[in-house]
């Protein structure tokens, strides 16, 4: 910090990156969660709501209660205090163990402010953050084994070269799909939606929808299909759909036999709808996955997130 870009901060004011308090108080931890669950960023002790010097001198007992309270938060957070020109400067870095809590709640930092966190907001920023993993949740609704699918299990068993030499729900937690809970057997959500008799009884948005629209358009309707059953056999049904309806070539090489070279590669497809399956949010339950075939494409569409946030495109 020198002299020149103090008074360049003074005068641009509060921000994304930077915060202004006059002098030491209680609230000063909601902006220290709110800097580390963003971006980072400095506080400034001494500086008035007009961005004028008041002036804060950084004593070893301030020090001390400053990092305490940084420390105070759930979990704890790292940062460093200096002083210049009579101003207390509080640098708080983005943590890498999000999500963080005060006393006061979870805060994050949006433009020139710290705001508070819904129930909502602080869901869907743990799911972003891979804090909460679908796949590991335990659902109470189900029951093992009356909605346990032993046929399903026994062909995924044969299909993966994995013997039955163990009981099941043995090898259901050695694959890490289900758990002991309170002496009980518990199949988590990825579990649920291999091995369920009716997965959409406990998932309303597992399912895909596939369409054929007659031309480049979603105007006219050729045929329409909604699979809902376990995702080993949505994969399998909507791939099919796919063959059925995608266009093929044939290539003959002298008298060899004839090669059918589809008009997408199947393994592209594949791949795409895989991830679909794999990566979509299945905490929002109102929307399936759509595979859409038109004269010149086709469209798989989920409800999937990016595997970043958009903030972090520039470190990619």
């Amino acid at each position: 910090m020198n002299k020149k870009e103090l008074e360049f901060i003074l005068q641009q004011g509060e921000g994304q990156y930077i915060e202004f308090k006059e002098s030491f108080d209680k609230s000063l931890a909601k902006e220290i969660v709110a800097f580390a669950n963003a971006i980072g960023g400095r506080i400034f002790l001494g500086v008035d709501d007009k961005n004028r010097i008041s002036g804060c001198k950084l004593t070893n007992k301030l020090k001390s209660r400053i990092i305490n309270m940084a420390h105070n938060c759930d979990p704890k957070i790292e940062v460093s205090v200096s002083s210049f020109d009579n101003i207390v400067i509080i640098e708080v870095k983005e943590s890498d163990n999000k999500l963080h809590k005060c006393s006061f709640g979870f805060y994050m930092r949006e433009g020139s402010n710290s705001q508070k966190m819904t129930r909502d907001e602080i869901m869907d920023f743990a799911v972003g953050e891979r804090k909460i993993k679908f796949d590991d949740q335990i659902n109470a609704n189900f029951k093992f084994p009356q909605d346990f699918d032993e046929k399903k299990f026994l062909e995924f068993l044969k299909r993966s070269n994995i013997s039955k030499v163990i009981p099941i729900k043995k090898i259901l937690i050695n694959l890490s799909l289900g758990i002991i809970v309170k002496r009980k057997f518990r199949l988590n959500n990825a579990g649920i939606l291999l091995f369920a008799e009716e997965p959409e009884r406990f998932f309303r948005q597992n399912f895909v929808t596939c369409v054929l629209y007659k031309g480049r358009e979603r105007v006219n309707i050729i045929d329409r299909n909604d699979f809902k059953n376990d995702l080993l056999n949505n994969y399998e049904n909507t791939f099919a759909f796919l063959k059925q309806h995608l266009r093929l070539e044939y290539e003959i090489k002298g008298y060899g036999p004839r090669k059918e070279i589809p008009e997408i590669p199947y393994e592209a497809l594949r791949e795409a709808l895989i991830n679909a399956l794999i990566h979509r949010d299945y905490f929002e339950d109102r929307f399936g996955i759509f595979v859409e075939i038109f004269d010149d494409r086709v469209e798989i569409t989920n409800k999937g997130k990016l595997l970043f946030d958009k903030r972090q495109l520039g470190k990619i």
